[in-house]
Formats: structure tokens, C-alpha cells, sequence
């Protein structure tokens, strides 16, 4: 641990970081990055052979490898994306095209489509590939699509939508980062299913696992312990509601709704005890090692191998290769880095996915800290206290290493997680290994009604502790806001305090207590220029109109919505957050004049009721459809730019649209182009 940063690993994995991050925020030619990535290999075997020689060729050795790394996260990162890939199918769209889809995964069901990832494997009559967000109607007289099978679709597949407004979640970068970039909206009347499917070993697994869960919905389990059942067991979260999401969310105990590296890890534990008496055979260590390596593929196949899921699996297989080649503690650490290394040469674009940035920092925190918390307290006599201590230390671990990027993402920090965590998390290998027996008992010979009833209370008890816990509101911090600088410092400082803990050297309790002064800074720099911005934002919001105007620390909010929507309203509470405004003055009634940084703007509605000022209009406002002779309005006014938001209907907004670029007027429709923001800067 002392030497770490010499594990090359280490080294070469934060070349590679650097490098995927380059490829994906830039565009390069992946013809010169593979003549590049030839040539620098070419360097390295060359300079390798001349090291032997002298030894000064050593440094340039060392260095055409780093440049190696580098060079292979940008061509990984630029491959993986597949935007230059001419056999992606969106290199040949048109405005109606048809389609071969293969079901890859189903996805949470929305309010109004059932929701699934398809591969699609021809266009028309060309062969292609790539991934894309399919949204069927919900229609309860239709069978729904199912995993391998494959349809035949004649659709417009159009770009994901991106954040219509200001600090909202953008699922669009979010799809972009699993390198899915268009989705199409379907009747199921419009879908055919094909006689084909490709069948393979995922194909198999997914297949058995719905005959499974056919028969494990037998069971008088009720609805709610049934979702997380799927989900603890099986691996399907999209039968869990929104509330209870919320309330484990709110609780701090979101992680035990989706597999990952606490369940996965749970199993590596488990098996390890059910293997153990494979030590007293020879070489008996590397079996138990194999053993468990391929159950936890199988587990992995069997819950739909959910990148969550590949990566905890990844994660704990090269945890038991260590095992092998190097038994002890430190070799967990080493595990982590080379697991880490090679996951991102495979698929470059898990680095820009929360979950597994989150795994891989929560892992880090309890390797780093877990032993330098639980030697806080004195050695404890009584086994169960020494147990609830450990506990404890684990999961203030695993917080200190998740809770920057956790606040960053989620902007709320959850402070009784610690009960949730202490109470269930001990149980949860109980609850896990208990769900393991009761799925095959009913697969077997069928469970009897007292195992289930008892399983069924077990879980009821979880959901009652949860939503205790998440329903705690005075001790769960909302709107809380880092930056990314904010979060870099953060964990620079996390680290400065670790080697200050573990060396006792006041070198770095010096260096720790700069970065706290830096992050205090650092926060006031960000105040000062949050309370000296100000703007205008034009909100999309659907059928309501929602305007903000920012003036240093005040906000006035215009709207039409009522007093309970508008408390609810995520669009506001996104922009709250994000700006960390306090002062908030709302207006529920919409002027028809604005003047805002030297701009006129002009706001008609559905009256129509409207006059012409004698001073200059430079931005027209249209909310709830007015009926207007938009074409004699321009010539009237002659705007600059026009503007319709969400109130207005689409037919409407096609027409001015049209009219607009007869005039040559600019034309931003909040529906297409997000929200319209207007800063003091602009002119």
C-alpha cells in the first residue's frame, strides 16, 4: 500500500483516463489514431531493445508507453462511441425507414410507453448495428416484446431529447454515454414479430430467468416485496414504484435496489464459506478461486449482465485471481486498479457512468479507510458490538469515498444512511442467500407457504425500516450543490488526510488543512460569481408558461401554474439547486411588456389582446396559442427574434415557424431548443 502509486497499472490507467476523456470531448480521424497507436508500439519495442544497451533509452521506453495509453483511451474512447462507423444503422436513416430490432434489455415502463433497448440490425435492406431506445405504446391486449426475439419495424427514428432547460437532467448525454443516440416511438400495432431469434448463452440465461420469475410470481408474495425480490434476486428493477425508489433514495439504501458490488460482493463471501473446505485439498485455494469466479459469471448471465453488474463481477474476479497469485490484503487494492485498467480498455465509455465511478470510489474508500476508522475505537470485548463497530466503519468508508460525487449528482446527502446500512446490510447476505433457496425450492419442487410467508415478512420489514428512515425529513440535506472544481479539491484533500493518518507526518497535515482552506475559497469564489450573474430564462413547460429573472441573489418567478405544482415543479427546483438561490419572489401573472438588459420584449397570449408600443421590440413572446396574424405582426414590429414556449400547440408553433423563415427572423421553440436564456452579457 506504502508504494502503490508504483504499481504500473496504476500508472498506465490514468494515462488512459485522460485519453478516453480527450477522444470523447473531441473528434479525431480513427485512421490517424491507429497509425499513431502502430507507430508508438513500434517505439516501444524499439526503444525496449535499446534499453538493453543503454540504459538512458530506459526513460524514452517508460515514455512511449505512457503516450501508448494515452493514445489507446482516445482511440478506445473514439471506437466505442461508433459516431464514424459507417455500419451504424444512423448513417443510414431517412425520414421513414425499416428495421430488423433484436430485444436487447427492458427498461423501467414509463407513464404512457413500455420501454426497451434494441439492437437493430438492418436498415432497409442494409446490414447495420448500433443500440436504440424503442418506446412501444402501452396496450394491455398485446403481449410484450421479450429478450433475443426479433421484430420487424417500419418507424422515424429521431435523435433522444436532450435537457429542455436550464440544470436539468440531460438523458440524451446520459444515453450518449452507453453510445445510444436515437430512439423511435412505436404503435404495437406497428411492430411485427419475426419467426427468427439469436439464440445464444445470454439468449438461454434471459429466457430461463423469465420462466423463473413466471413461477416465482406464484408465490403470495405482496406487491412491493415482490419488486425488490426481482430486484435483490433477479435483477429487474423496473417493477419498484417511484415512491419506494424515493423513500430508499431518501434513506441512503438506494444501492440495495440495483445489483452490484455489495450483492456481488455479498456472493463472493458467501461462496467463499460454502467453498471453504476446498483449502485442505492441494492447490484446493485455486479451485474455490475458479469455482467462485464462474458462479459469479452465472449469476451475472442470469440477471441480464446490466454493466452494474459486469463490472462488480470484473471487479471481484481479478479480487480472486489476486487470491491466487498473491493471497493477502494487498493484493485487493491491486485487483481494484487492474480490474479498473482493463474494464475501460474493453468499454472506454463505463468511465462517464455514475455507477461506475460511484463502485469503484466506494470500494476505494473502505480499502483506504475502513481500517484507519475501526481502529478509532478501543478493542471491544463483545463480539456482536466489535460486529455492529465494523459495520459501521464499512459504511462511513464507503460514504467518505462516495459522498463528493454523490452530492455533485444528486445534490442531497441522506444522514441517517448509517441506520439503513448498519441494521439491513448485515442481513442483507441472509436476505440474498435466503432468496437464492427460496428460487430454487420453487423452481425444484415448489417452496412451502411457511418459508415464503416468513421470506415475504423479511422483506416487508426492510421496506417498513426504509421508508422510516427516508421519511426522516429533517435529517436528509436537499438542494446541496458541489461543483466539479469543488469535487476535484474534495478528494485531493480526502487523500492528503489519508497518507497524514497512515504516516502520522505533519508534511501532510499541512497539505490537508491547505486543501480545506483552498475548497473554502474556492466556495466563496463560486458565490461571489453565482450572486453577480444575472439572466433571463424562458422555461419549457408544458402547457404553462414560466418565466425567471435573475437578478443577483433575488429571483422573480412569472408563471401561470398553480400554487401546488409550482412547489413540485423539478424544472424550478433543478435551477434552485444549481444556482443556490434563496430569495425567491413568485408572480403568478405574466406582464405583457419585459425590459430586461437593454431588450424589449413583447408577450402575447391566448386574448390576443396586444398593443403596438412607440419604442422598439426586439424579442416577441407567443404563449397559449393566441390567434394572430403573425406574418402582419412582423411587418408591424419587425422583431428580432421570436420565441414560443411550451403552452402553445405544435401546429401552431409549425405555422410561425414557417412564417418566420419567410421573414428571416430567428425562431426558438422551447419544445425543440430548450429553454431560452438571455444573460446581462448578451447583446
Amino acid at each position: 500500500m506504502k508504494y502503490i502509486y508504483r504499481y504500473i497499472p496504476l500508472q498506465l490507467s490514468l494515462f488512459l483516463v485522460v485519453g478516453i476523456i480527450i477522444g470523447y470531448k473531441n473528434i479525431f480521424q480513427i485512421k490517424q489514431i491507429i497509425l499513431v497507436t502502430i507507430g508508438l508500439l513500434l517505439g516501444i519495442i524499439i526503444f525496449y531493445l535499446l534499453s538493453k544497451k543503454r540504459g538512458i533509452f530506459s526513460i524514452f521506453f517508460q515514455i512511449s508507453i505512457y503516450l501508448f495509453f494515452l493514445n489507446l483511451g482516445i482511440l478506445r474512447s473514439t471506437q466505442s462511441a461508433g459516431l464514424q462507423d459507417t455500419k451504424q444503422f444512423f448513417h443510414h436513416l431517412k425520414d421513414s425507414n425499416t428495421a430488423i430490432l433484436r430485444i436487447d434489455k427492458i427498461l423501467k415502463p414509463g407513464s404512457y410507453h413500455d420501454k426497451y433497448l434494441a439492437q437493430v440490425l438492418q436498415t432497409d435492406s442494409v446490414p447495420t448495428k448500433g443500440k436504440m431506445l424503442l418506446n412501444i405504446q402501452k396496450d394491455t391486449t398485446r403481449n410484450k416484446l421479450k429478450i433475443g426475439n426479433l421484430y420487424f419495424v417500419k418507424t422515424t427514428f429521431q435523435e433522444i431529447n436532450k435537457a429542455l432547460n436550464p440544470h436539468g437532467f440531460d438523458y440524451q448525454k446520459y444515453m450518449a454515454g452507453q453510445a445510444i443516440y436515437f430512439q423511435a416511438s412505436i404503435d404495437p400495432s406497428e411492430i411485427l414479430p419475426l419467426a427468427l431469434s439469436q439464440n445464444n448463452l445470454k439468449t438461454f440465461m434471459l429466457h430461463w430467468r423469465e420462466k423463473v420469475q413466471s413461477s416465482l410470481r406464484k408465490l403470495n408474495i405482496q406487491q412491493e416485496e415482490w419488486a425488490v425480490f426481482n430486484a435483490l434476486i433477479l435483477g429487474q428493477k423496473n417493477e419498484i414504484s417511484t415512491s419506494l425508489r424515493a423513500d430508499y433514495a431518501a434513506a441512503g439504501a438506494v444501492h440495495l435496489l440495483a445489483v452490484s458490488g455489495l450483492h456481488v460482493g455479498i456472493l463472493f463471501l458467501l461462496f467463499s464459506y460454502l467453498f471453504f473446505p476446498l483449502n485442505r485439498l492441494n492447490n484446493g485455494n485455486i479451485i474455490k478461486q475458479i469455482l467462485i469466479i464462474l458462479l459469479l459469471w452465472l449469476f451475472a448471465l442470469f440477471t441480464g449482465l446490466s454493466g452494474s453488474v459486469v463490472r462488480a463481477v470484473s471487479m471481484f474476479s481479478f479480487i480472486a485471481l489476486g487470491q491466487i497469485i498473491r493471497p493477502g490484503r494487498g493484493s485487493t487494492i491491486h485487483a481494484l486498479i487492474t480490474s479498473f485498467l482493463v474494464l475501460l480498455i474493453i468499454q472506454p465509455l463505463y468511465l462517464f457512468q455514475v455507477g461506475f465511478q460511484l463502485s469503484y470510489l466506494a470500494v476505494l474508500g473502505i480499502i483506504l479507510f475502513y481500517p484507519i476508522i475501526f481502529k478509532i475505537m478501543p478493542p471491544i470485548k463483545y463480539k456482536l458490538l466489535e460486529k455492529i463497530w465494523q459495520l459501521f466503519s464499512i459504511s462511513m468508508a464507503a460514504t467518505i469515498g462516495t459522498f463528493p460525487l454523490s452530492i455533485f449528482y444528486f445534490h442531497q446527502f441522506p444522514v441517517l444512511f448509517f441506520i439503513s446500512n448498519i441494521i439491513i446490510v448485515p442481513f442483507l447476505g441472509i436476505i440474498m442467500g435466503t432468496g437464492l433457496l427460496l428460487m430454487l425450492w420453487q423452481v425444484s419442487f415448489g417452496a412451502p407457504d411457511w418459508f415464503v410467508t416468513s421470506y415475504n415478512y423479511i422483506l416487508m420489514g426492510m421496506n417498513t425500516l426504509i421508508k422510516w428512515v427516508g421519511h426522516q425529513e429533517n435529517f436528509l440535506l436537499r438542494e446541496l450543490w458541489f461543483s466539479p472544481l469543488s469535487v476535484a479539491i474534495i478528494y485531493l484533500t480526502l487523500l492528503l488526510a489519508y497518507f497524514w493518518l497512515k504516516e502520522k507526518n505533519k508534511s501532510w497535515l499541512y497539505a490537508a488543512l491547505s486543501g480545506i482552506i483552498l475548497l473554502q475559497f474556492n466556495l466563496l469564489s463560486e458565490k461571489n460569481q453565482r450572486e453577480k450573474s444575472n439572466e433571463l430564462v424562458i422555461f419549457h413547460q408544458s402547457k404553462e408558461t414560466m418565466i425567471g429573472f435573475q437578478d443577483a441573489k433575488y429571483f422573480n418567478i412569472f408563471h401561470t401554474l398553480d400554487s401546488l405544482k409550482l412547489s413540485e415543479n423539478k424544472n424550478l427546483k433543478n435551477y434552485k439547486t444549481n444556482t443556490q438561490i434563496k430569495q425567491i419572489t413568485y408572480y403568478d401573472n405574466i406582464p405583457n411588456i419585459l425590459t430586461v438588459y437593454n431588450k424589449n420584449i413583447l408577450i402575447i397570449d391566448s386574448l390576443s389582446v396586444y398593443s403596438i408600443p412607440d419604442f422598439e421590440i426586439d424579442v416577441l413572446l407567443l404563449r397559449q396559442s393566441p390567434k394572430i396574424n403573425l406574418d402582419r405582426l412582423i411587418e408591424g414590429i419587425n422583431p428580432t427574434l421570436i420565441i414560443a414556449d411550451g403552452s402553445n400547440y405544435k401546429s401552431y408553433v409549425k405555422r410561425w415557424q414557417k412564417s418566420c423563415m419567410k421573414h428571416h427572423i430567428n425562431f426558438h421553440y422551447t419544445g425543440q431548443y430548450g429553454a431560452f436564456v438571455l444573460k446581462s452579457s448578451d447583446d
